[in-house]
């Protein structure tokens, strides 16, 4: 089955129900940035971790918005203890409490789980230095431009993470780029999927 055969609706609009995490990010209180969330980058992120990170233990983000992939995490990989983000809100003023909000809706049924959460620049966050927590799962979907994508991406790869998910590397040409450069530098050979907008993946 090819990644873009799962599940993908006709439209943005498709109202469900879908067999799959998108019906768990339905069920969310929060929905904000359009309803990308209906195609099949979730489907696939979600069949991907579920397979390659099943025993993941914490997961962190750069940019989650409103949490849709650290909800999908939570979902595909069960034992995940440790959930943190950052996020600059330039996208979505208020998105960290939106995230918080639809994140702790996800675990309604599981005890214990810590949330972080860093909802102003990526400074602030390198200065609270929690860059030097390690994360099973790091996903880089922050600002896209060039140079932040390959900041965002040594910061991720400081973490020490088994995965690092990078999404929109067919929608966004200087984050194939950030990538392609990364993976050369750091030796690392990067795994491209399709979705609507791509994700990579590299392995440390």
């Amino acid at each position: 089955m090819s990644a873009h055969s799962i599940g993908r609706p006709e439209t943005d609009t498709d109202p469900g129900p879908y067999g799959d995490v998108r019906d768990v990010l339905a069920a969310l209180p929060h929905h904000r940035g359009g309803e990308y969330w209906r195609t099949d980058m979730f489907p696939v992120k979600h069949a991907y971790l579920a397979e390659h990170a099943p025993d993941a233990r914490s997961v962190f983000e750069f940019g989650a918005l409103v949490g849709y992939f650290l909800v999908t995490a939570l979902d595909a990989c069960p034992g995940i203890e440790r959930v943190a983000w950052v996020d600059s809100e330039l996208h979505t003023p208020g998105s960290n409490l939106l995230c918080e909000a639809n994140v702790r809706a996800a675990l309604a049924d599981r005890l214990g789980v810590r949330l972080n959460a860093w909802s102003t620049s990526v400074l602030s966050y390198l200065a609270a230095s929690h860059w030097r927590k390690r994360y099973d799962v790091v996903q880089v979907d922050g600002e896209h431009s060039l140079h932040a994508c390959l900041v965002d991406l040594s910061l991720a790869l400081a973490m020490r993470p088994k995965l690092i998910l990078v999404d929109d590397t067919d929608a966004i040409a200087e984050v194939r780029e950030a990538v392609e450069l990364f993976a050369g530098y750091v030796g690392l050979e990067p795994e491209y999927h399709a979705t609507v907008n791509g994700f990579a993946v590299l392995r440390p």
